[in-house]
């Protein structure tokens, strides 16, 4: 959410995986893939920057498990699915 905050617009993959330090826009799309999987996000096919945050609940929370998942911080897996149960998806 910072990124869109201070730019108005969601970022690239490309510089979605400079931000997140992975190796490649390839990288930060299969982890947005997943997010998508478990209802954390939206992707619009075709579109660039076609990235939405689903419920404006805690955006900031699924952002920040994001970012957990991807640095494999120990309990983020846990973490998340707690997330997820709690805001209602069918796991």
């Amino acid at each position: 959410m910072g990124y869109v905050n201070s730019n108005g617009y969601p970022p690239t993959c490309q510089e979605l995986a400079e931000l997140l330090g992975v190796a490649s826009a390839n990288a930060a799309f299969s982890h947005l893939k997943a997010l998508q999987r478990k209802g954390f996000i939206t992707l619009s096919t075709g579109i660039s920057r076609g990235i939405r945050i689903n419920g404006h609940k805690e955006p900031m929370k699924a952002v920040q498990l994001l970012s957990e998942l991807i640095n494999n911080v120990p309990g983020s897996r846990e973490r998340a699915i707690a997330y997820l149960k709690m805001s209602g998806a069918n796991l």
